[in-house]
């Protein structure tokens, strides 16, 4: 296996025009919560 070396934490976010993939913070606190108690999103 490849040496991972030092790696930055948090790692820093990928961004796009349309897109910020970040790390979660205890401010997503609220809207994870809701996404992942909905019917919708847990619907197979």
């Amino acid at each position: 296996m490849p040496e991972l070396g030092l790696r930055t934490w948090p790692p820093t976010p990928i961004e796009t025009e349309r897109l910020v993939l970040r790390a979660a913070e205890a401010r997503d606190r609220t809207a994870l919560l809701d996404l992942f108690s909905s019917p919708e999103v847990r619907r197979a």
